[in-house]
């Protein structure tokens, strides 16, 4: 009897060390991805293959919350109506005007995939962890300012060694969510052409300021609405880089390079503003209504097109 008792009092200990092992392993779980997903994600929804930025807040206090922020639309800190976490899985969700939007994904390190759910479509997400909400993957570089009446603009330096002054590009990239590299999240890859261009110019004593566009990369937050957003905002953009560096002591010449789209801004900036060069690299041959027609036909038809 007592060896019965004995059996039955160790298997009892057994299940209560077991049980105790697991709520220790379970809040080492909970904590390590409090700790991955806690912070500022950014990343797009791929809407009919065009790229949607959007920025998202994460934090854990009592139980998961966050909040959303899609720039082009003017949703900024929107509350995120609930947060679930279940292992490596994570669904939120947001109510607008009486609908429900749903975010269902995988985190996997700093990176989150899935899906995004809206009147029945389904479209894919990617979020990638960064604390200041800049998308492109190198954000070690030495970068420059201006602030404009719609927000701060950042532009990534590059220079030659040596001492100044030295004439100085910028570099404006083309249409969509192209980055100040040359990347772009609609294309698979990274291709770097706009940063090779530049490190290129500062072996030949040239210096370069290249910025994404509003809405892109390190200037997601200062994105405006689409429907208040027009071209000559961008060659506004442009020509405040070109009276800024013009009044710096460091540079002797001002000029400014654009790449397709960035060269239809750079024509314009550079007519209209004290700009010593202009270069153009594949800027459109056509006027810009017919190039639109070229690009739309084969995506519409009929009517529409």
């Amino acid at each position: 009897m007592k060896k019965g008792m004995l059996y039955i009092m160790a298997i009892f200990m057994g299940l209560i060390l077991i049980s105790g092992c697991e709520k220790k392993d379970t809040a080492k779980k909970d904590e390590s991805m409090m700790e991955v997903l806690s912070g500022k994600w950014t990343g797009t929804i791929m809407v009919h293959n065009q790229p949607l930025d959007i920025i998202v807040s994460l934090n854990k206090n009592d139980g998961w919350s966050g909040n959303i922020s899609i720039p082009v639309q003017g949703v900024n800190d929107y509350p995120l109506s609930s947060v679930t976490v279940n292992n490596k899985n994570i669904s939120f969700f947001m109510k607008i005007q009486g609908q429900q939007i749903s975010f269902d994904g995988n985190v996997d390190n700093n990176k989150i995939e899935g899906n995004f759910s809206q009147h029945g479509q389904t479209f894919s997400f990617e979020l990638t962890k960064s604390d200041e909400g800049d998308q492109t993957a190198d954000n070690t570089g030495e970068f420059l300012s201006v602030q404009t009446d719609n927000g701060r603009l950042y532009g990534e330096l590059e220079e030659p060694s040596g001492e100044g002054p030295f004439p100085v590009m910028i570099i404006i990239p083309g249409s969509g969510p192209t980055d100040r590299n040359g990347n772009s999240p609609a294309i698979q890859g990274k291709n770097n052409s706009l940063k090779l261009l530049a490190e290129q110019l500062s072996e030949h004593g040239i210096a370069s300021v290249r910025y994404d566009k509003r809405g892109v990369g390190k200037n997601v937050e200062a994105a405006i609405p689409e429907n208040e957003l027009d071209f000559n905002q961008f060659v506004h953009d442009a020509k405040t880089w070109v009276e800024q560096l013009a009044q710096e002591e460091a540079y002797t010449k001002v000029g400014i390079i654009g790449h397709s789209q960035g060269s239809l801004v750079g024509m314009v900036a550079a007519r209209d503003s004290n700009a010593d060069a202009f270069i153009s690299i594949a800027g459109a041959g056509h006027p810009i209504d017919q190039v639109l027609y070229d690009q739309l036909k084969g995506q519409l038809s009929g009517e529409l097109l």
